[in-house]
């Protein structure tokens, strides 16, 4: 017995049967914002719409986003970039309890660069992205939460950022 006592003590076994673990915390939300986008020299106006899948610390979000240069749009020169949008699916990691939400991730996803022609609608390209957000909310109840949304997206052709005032709605806790 005390050669037992002894193992279990070198070797941080203990004595007492664990205790039950609980599962991983789950939870969704919808978040969509609007603010102010980057892209080049240029900036403009914003948006963005996620769907965010939580299990855990891991975070898993479909997202789509996008800027634009109004002014550009109507008075641009010829193949001056006058928006970008991209979807992309991401993961990440994010806190696991509170009332104030934070996470980052990364992933991969599709980005369309515009650009202004003579006259008629813009051209757009299409190219691989790597989209980037990171999410900071307050939640303010079980369903409903207000804070900022951070997102970006690296490609071949105009990388562009962004962040957006948002809500948040959903499963929160």
């Amino acid at each position: 017995m005390r050669r037992l006592l002894l193992v279990m003590t070198l070797t941080g076994t203990a004595i007492v049967p664990a205790a039950a673990q609980t599962p991983p915390q789950r939870t969704w939300w919808v978040t969509v914002g609007a603010g102010r986008g980057f892209f080049g020299t240029e900036t403009g106006l914003g948006a963005h719409v996620s769907v965010s899948y939580q299990f855990g610390a891991n975070l898993l979000s479909l997202r789509s986003s996008g800027t634009g240069d109004i002014l550009e749009t109507l008075f641009g020169s010829p193949g001056t970039v006058i928006g970008t949008s991209d979807w992309g699916v991401l993961y990440g990691r994010a806190s696991t309890h509170g009332h104030l939400h934070r996470s980052l991730a990364v992933g991969i996803g599709r980005a369309r660069v515009y650009r202004a022609v003579a006259s008629g609608d813009p051209t757009a390209t299409t190219h691989f992205g790597v989209p980037l957000e990171g999410q900071l909310f307050g939640r303010l109840g079980g369903v409903f939460g207000l804070g900022l949304y951070g997102y970006g997206n690296l490609n071949s052709d105009r990388t562009y950022w962004g962040l957006s005032a948002a809500i948040e709605l959903g499963k929160l806790h």
